[in-house]
């Protein structure tokens, strides 16, 4: 018992040390068990013990404490046993197979390293369990000497049992539910031998291998929609439906949406829709160290909830925070990443021979002047130079990383504010835009002056059929009438442009449809 009271004062302080629990997830799980008794003398028969293979079944209820802490609870149904081989003066060596039925409580603190992605991770606590019941079985060959071929045994076992455990397991998110394996170690810490007048001392332990899935019920961020949804009796107005909004901010919500609104149609004629009234959620992220972090991006978000609130989709966004020190970390990574891409394409030779030539051409110049021309040139340069492959692949996986470190609550969607952006669909480019492969949006400073240009990027996204599978009408396609929010001509990367006010029945239809493969939007009635 001493090692199960250890553990207690660690879980409440991780537990007072959290502001809430941040998830519940509640799942199943199966799999095989590998247990033997052990005894701490040998007795007189010289009784001999190795593993027996059963099954176990059961529920398994996460809390999330915080980003890598867990407090699991795993009520199960489960086989233990023995083989066992003990001698006798008058038969010799008698084997028999002993099984024994329990219903277990594990109590686990689970340990994630990589919480909302592929996640390796350990756990490990304390468990207790309850003999349902014991069979001894003996094989056929030792019925003539009285041995019955199978014999309850539960009165030589004490009724419950306890221990630790320890082990680890890997899970894998796939949308709103999650699928693990596991294996662990399971030591018995109580004598569980009843046998009246004997005093060796019988323990269990053995191995249990695990898999199954589990889904999120709430916590943390799971019900905002539900929060935000407003009332849905089936007489509801949807132009009563609550004002879309920043978290943390607020929107006047001037725009408000109409059962049947004018959208343009190809060719560039206009016409009348009825539409149902939808609720959504998508969360956004700036990109520590950026530019967007003292210019703040909620005009964007506006900007986008507006257009999109007048086709009855009311979009939700919250913003996502990491800590100071991952801060540190993507700020000196972006750093790194910058110079090392000014480096590959202006190295400081040539840095030397631009400053050279332009002081050449202005002799009068001052050495602010002179410092940003050289700047100006050295940017027109990185602007339309070629980026090498490396460079476009480190950005590719910081991006896939971050999108798995925000991934709880955010419906496997998130829009990334920073200075330079890069996707590759399928050629590199260097511009606000939705990645192919995975469900983010860049938005790039640059086009903090561009109109519509977060809601032109969620045409794409939420269009998608799924992360890796685009859209029919909404992906890599661009509509020709100039009015469309779709439409685009933008030539040079590093320009502004103005995106159109509208969408497309082809593109409603498609965002409801698809929603980006997974569960953004809720239908308001």
């Amino acid at each position: 018992m001493k090692y199960i009271r250890n553990l207690l004062p660690l879980l409440y302080l991780l537990i007072i040390t959290s502001p809430a629990m941040s998830e519940v997830r509640f799942g199943i799980m199966g799999g095989r068990t590998e247990y033997k008794l052990h005894l701490d003398k040998q007795d007189t028969q010289e009784t001999k013990f190795s593993d027996k293979k059963g099954l176990a079944v059961g529920a398994v209820l996460d809390l999330g404490i915080n980003r890598y802490f867990d407090l699991s609870f795993e009520p199960m149904y489960l086989k233990k046993g023995a083989e066992k081989e003990f001698q006798d003066m008058e038969i010799g060596l008698i084997k028999s197979s002993i099984t024994t039925s329990h219903f277990e409580m594990p109590v686990l603190l689970k340990l994630s390293l990589n919480k909302y992605g592929i996640n390796p991770y350990l756990v490990g606590g304390a468990t207790a369990s309850y003999l349902l019941d014991a069979k001894e079985e003996f094989g056929n060959e030792y019925l003539e000497y009285g041995f019955e071929n199978e014999v309850d045994i539960k009165d030589d076992f004490t009724s419950t049992d306890y221990g630790y455990l320890y082990g680890g397991g890997l899970s894998i998110p796939i949308g709103n539910s999650t699928l693990f394996v596991e294996g662990r170690y399971v030591n018995g810490l109580a004598d569980i031998n009843n046998i009246e007048g004997s005093t060796t001392e019988i323990m269990t332990e053995g191995w249990q291998f695990l898999a199954g899935i589990s889904f999120q019920l709430g916590g943390g961020n799971a019900d905002i929609m539900k929060q935000d949804a407003g009332g849905n009796d089936d007489d509801e107005d949807p132009r009563d439906t609550p004002k879309p909004h920043v978290y943390g901010e607020e929107i006047d919500g001037k725009v408000r949406c109409i059962p049947e609104f004018i959208v343009p149609a190809n060719p560039c004629r206009f016409d009348t829709k009825p539409v149902n009234s939808y609720m959504g959620k998508i969360c956004y992220i700036v990109f520590p160290g950026s530019k967007w972090e003292t210019t703040s991006p909620v005009p964007k978000i506006r900007e986008a909830q507006e257009l999109y609130a007048s086709y009855c989709i009311y979009l939700n966004f919250e913003e996502k925070k990491v800590s100071r020190k991952v801060k540190r970390k993507m700020e000196l990574w972006y750093k790194i990443w910058l110079d090392s891409l000014r480096n590959s394409i202006i190295p400081k030779g040539h840095e030397k021979g631009i400053r050279k030539e332009i002081k050449a051409k202005n002799p009068n110049f001052t050495q602010q002047e002179l410092d940003e021309a050289v700047e100006k040139r050295i940017e027109s340069k990185l602007y339309s130079s070629t980026m090498p492959d490396s460079l476009h692949e480190d950005f590719r996986q910081k991006m896939l990383g971050l999108q798995q470190t925000c991934y709880r609550g955010c419906k496997g969607t998130l829009v990334v504010f920073m200075d330079q952006y890069i996707c590759k669909n399928p050629r590199p480019t260097r511009v606000s835009a939705c990645q192919r492969d995975f469900n983010q949006i860049g938005i790039v400073f640059l086009d903090n002056g561009s109109k519509n240009i977060l809601a032109h990027e969620l045409v794409h996204l939420l269009g998608k059929e799924k992360p890796d599978i685009p859209g029919g009408v909404t992906w890599g396609h661009h509509e020709i009438c100039r009015e469309e929010v779709n439409y685009c001509t933008r030539g040079k990367w590093w320009n502004t442009y103005q995106f159109g006010d509208y969408l497309t029945y082809e593109n409603y239809f498609e965002i409801i449809k698809n929603k980006a493969g997974v569960k953004l939007f809720k239908r308001i009635k």
